[in-house]
């Protein structure tokens, strides 16, 4: 990791370094002797930095790999001009509040309605709208500035003046907030969309255009700055910072295309040489998905299979079959009343679900174990297996019609999932094996502390 002790054998690194290497050589170069991949990004930052005149004056950069957590930096503490950066902690803010029930994606904050106001303000970097949404928060500078650093990972004290009396931001600040941004990813997802729509084209998304970049851009008085999540098959983490450099803006969409390609490096070999989590003996499940403790949990208690010897797929779709056999095994495995032990575990699993009140069929047992599984129909199953157990019976989801409320009221009620976005529930969405599992989880944890 890049510290403010390193800064001073980086500069002198950059004296020296005169050989100017094409991004693909570099993105190579840096799979080499392994010492540690933030090594290769230090290399891919100084060819920059050499091109383009970059300096600790003028310059400051995060970087953060989701899959190893390994971050570097330049100028980690360095509070620079944030241009618009500022509006990605701010509706974050807002999500939170609308999240635990303060607000609502349809209340009205000095006439306009708060989903037009977030979407106007991350979509289109509206000032105008973002400076309603920051006064709707407090209209003392210091105290509004205080309350949208709950991200940063920095302790008030922590903050520098600069922080409360202009609009600066740093490398560190902005990294963990995107970290806490993906790590709440289901959240957050209303947000995400409209980082992913915001500046096509632009900045970090101006010169490569094969994976979804989820970003928010900053100018102003000549600092041309972006922050971002790229979604490459192995996700990164991107800020930079810029004060009057020449083409930062072409820079900007360079410098994210040269570190693309050397996640894709990395995600080669890591194919190649996967690294295998020892309490999941999976290599696609990353510790801090959210999904991890419910595979964790599956894993050791017999609940869930791979895909493969080494892989859980935790993004691909689940089956009706599949999350009756999950639901199954975590019951104990109980043999239904009528079963011929010639018959495969699908025809139990679908003969027990029968028996419980949790399948209206009993046979054709190929076709309706392969049935996909929707979002609705997983927490469905889950309250017809609790006992169909009373709730509030309406929700503040928008997309939730009457018969399905009974049950995912009860569902978000007792935490055991959230809606895909503020007032979006996503019903008929296809429920992948990570979301059923962890669905199953929270209600066997809950069920298990009573």
């Amino acid at each position: 990791m890049k510290t403010r002790t390193q800064k001073a054998s980086f500069v002198a690194f950059l004296l020296i370094f005169t050989l100017f290497l094409p991004v693909s050589r570099t993105a190579a170069a840096a799979l080499g002797p392994d010492n540690g991949i933030a090594s290769g990004v230090e290399e891919i930052v100084s060819e920059f930095a050499e091109k383009y005149r970059l300096t600790e004056s003028n310059f400051a950069f995060g970087w953060y790999d989701i899959c190893s957590g390994e971050s570097w930096y330049y100028g980690e503490d360095s509070w620079m001009t944030a241009g618009s950066m500022y509006k990605l902690p701010l509706a974050m803010y807002y999500l939170d509040k609308i999240e635990a029930g303060e607000l609502n994606l349809d209340s009205m904050l000095y006439g306009y309605r708060i989903e037009y106001l977030l979407q106007s303000t991350i979509v289109y970097s509206n000032n105008d709208t973002a400076k309603m949404l920051a006064n709707g928060l407090s209209l003392n500078y210091t105290e509004y500035r205080e309350m949208i650093a709950k991200y940063s990972g920095l302790e008030t004290d922590e903050l520098p003046d600069s922080y409360y009396q202009t609009n600066t931001l740093s490398p560190h600040y902005l990294i963990h907030t995107l970290q806490y941004l993906y790590e709440h990813s289901e959240k957050y997802s209303l947000l995400l969309d409209y980082m992913k729509q915001a500046h096509p084209g632009q900045f970090f998304r101006s010169t490569q255009g094969d994976y979804e970049i989820a970003h928010k851009y900053g100018a102003y008085e000549g600092a041309v700055n972006d922050c971002g999540i790229i979604y490459t098959p192995r996700p990164f983490l991107l800020v930079v910072f810029t004060k009057n450099v020449g083409y930062s803006v072409s820079m900007l969409g360079e410098l994210c295309a040269a570190l693309t390609e050397y996640s894709l490096a990395l995600y080669e070999k890591q194919l190649r040489e996967p690294v295998v989590d020892p309490n999941t003996g999976f290599c696609d499940v990353a510790t801090d998905a959210y999904y991890y403790d419910a595979v964790a949990w599956a894993v050791e208690n017999s609940i869930a299979n791979g895909t493969g010897e080494i892989t859980f797929s935790p993004d691909d779709s689940c089956t009706y079959g599949q999350f009756l056999t999950f639901l199954w095994r975590a019951a104990g495995s109980p043999e239904p009343s009528v079963y011929h032990s010639s018959a495969d575990q699908s025809a139990a699993v679908l003969q027990w679900a029968y028996e419980s009140g949790l399948a209206a069929f009993q046979s054709n047992v190929a076709s309706i174990m392969a049935m996909p599984c929707s979002r609705a129909l997983a927490v469905e199953l889950l309250w017809l297996y609790a006992g169909k157990p009373e709730s509030a019976g309406k929700t503040t989801f928008t997309d939730v019609p009457a018969n399905y409320a009974e049950f995912v009221s009860w569902a978000t009620g007792q935490q055991i999932c959230s809606g895909t976005a503020a007032s979006l529930f996503s019903p008929d969405a296809v429920c992948t094996r990570g979301q059923a599992l962890t669905f199953l989880y929270r209600y066997m944890a809950a069920e298990t502390a009573k």
